[in-house]
């Protein structure tokens, strides 16, 4: 994963993560009443809702990069865009 991409992909998911604090500090007594779901059910929820905000996070950042870059043909993108999400996806398991 490049350099640029790497410090764009790391911003973006800080400002996510910033988003996700708001929502949460938001969230407060009234709305926790709208969820019928134990704390576990409901923490559980949340980080399946994070994980995949972060996901479609990625997923974007990787397809504005393709399109801002050059086709090398006219062959459908689509194996190289699925390759550079799980790379992209690897790096930040790390």
């Amino acid at each position: 994963m490049g350099g640029e991409l790497q410090n764009d992909l790391e911003k973006v998911l800080n400002g996510l993560d910033h988003i996700i604090l708001g929502i949460k500090a938001k969230g407060g007594y009234k709305e926790r009443k709208r969820f019928q779901m134990s704390d576990r059910e409901l923490d559980l929820f949340l980080a399946d809702c994070e994980s995949r905000l972060r996901m479609a996070v990625v997923s974007l950042m990787v397809a504005e990069t393709m399109l801002r870059e050059p086709a090398p043909s006219i062959h459908p993108r689509w194996d190289e865009y699925q390759r550079r999400y799980r790379e992209c996806m690897a790096e930040l398991r790390k």
